[in-house]
């Protein structure tokens, strides 16, 4: 059995996160120069056998320059990076395929928009997780609005103005979410399971202690963390004993429901890192921080439990050729008067 979600404890549970088996931190930092091209590094401390299972795309192949140092007891620092032509290639470089499927797409884009005198350019990064799970839609609990204010208490509380009674009411929903999302998934799937063998009084008591089951896990300290434990859990509320052998017959869909499982519990106790930098100052950005011509995203796991997260930075770049034909320009139609009045 885990620890039981709780988004109030999360700045703790990342204080320590050096502490907790399995967890990674992770830090990736895009640089975009003014061709188009792009170097990305990446940074990890974390187990050595962690950093190349985890779910967050760490590539190992000789075309990236790694660094191997000792970080910390029973951890290590490994850092890589690797220039790209363009962003094309860097998002080849992350797609899923025979080298590694992660848990965690990343995907960029570069835009640019030509103003004469200057070029507007922004890049955006769109993290997210493969196969989430989506038993519970996120806004039947919390509205898009409180959540964002939900993760700006976590990054900046002096900011937030709601009390701290609002707070904690969202702490609260966020956190059912979580849970019931977990438990229907679960839920759900054994209702399919026991229908396909017409076990129909199974499924009848399912669905007839289903609240019953669920209210008392939210009393719980602690939850079930994969398919065997939610499967314990179940046994023992229910006590029915033959519900293990309805998981057993069903291993290819229960098996991939505990390799969800086992992705949030890493993503809620490891810790994610973004940064950008453009070749000018930004001008705008949705970063939590943004210092010269890098922003920076603290922490963002426990986004990516609720949705995509979204990533971007602008700015404008002069272009010294424009100014310097414009310039010419000026001073063949200067002279040209000049000609006609003499």
């Amino acid at each position: 059995m885990s620890e039981k979600f709780q988004f109030s404890r999360l700045i703790g549970l990342l204080a320590v996160g050096a502490l907790l088996v399995g967890c990674l931190d992770v830090e990736m930092h895009t640089r975009v120069h003014p061709n188009g091209s792009l170097t990305r590094y990446i940074e990890v401390k974390g187990d050595s056998a962690d950093i190349f299972n985890s779910g967050f795309p760490v590539p190992r192949d000789e075309s990236w320059q790694p660094v191997f140092t000792p970080a910390e007891e029973n951890r290590v620092y490994y850092r890589i990076e690797k220039q790209f032509p363009d962003v094309d290639a860097l998002n080849a470089e992350f797609e899923a395929g025979d080298r590694f499927t992660p848990a965690i797409t990343i995907r960029g884009e570069l835009e640019r928009k030509f103003r004469w005198f200057t070029t507007e350019l922004t890049y955006r990064e769109i993290h997210s997780v493969n196969n989430p799970i989506t038993a519970v839609p996120l806004e039947s609990y919390i509205k898009p609005g409180d959540l964002e204010l939900l993760f700006l208490n976590l990054v900046d509380p002096k900011s937030v103005e709601s009390d701290s009674s609002e707070i904690v009411r969202l702490e609260t929903q966020l956190n059912e979410w979580y849970i019931a999302n977990e438990f229907t998934a679960f839920f759900d799937l054994l209702i399919k399971a026991a229908a396909h063998r017409d076990a129909g009084e199974c499924v009848e008591t399912l669905r007839t202690k289903r609240e019953a089951m669920f209210q008392d896990i939210l009393q719980q300290e602690i939850e079930p963390g994969n398919v065997a434990e939610w499967t314990e859990y179940f046994e023992g509320f229910l006590e029915d004993s033959t519900l293990r052998s309805l998981v057993q017959a069903n291993q290819v869909p229960f098996g991939l429901l505990d390799q969800q499982y086992q992705i949030q519990d890493e993503i809620i106790f490891s810790q994610y890192v973004n940064r950008i930098s453009l070749p000018d100052n930004i001008s705008a950005s949705n970063a939590s921080e943004v210092d010269g011509v890098t922003a920076y995203w603290p922490d963002y796991s426990v986004r990516l439990l609720t949705g995509e997260v979204e990533m971007w930075a602008r700015t404008r770049h002069l272009n010294a050729w424009a100014w310097l034909v414009s310039i010419l320009i000026l001073l063949a139609v200067a002279y040209g008067f000049y000609r006609r009045r003499t």
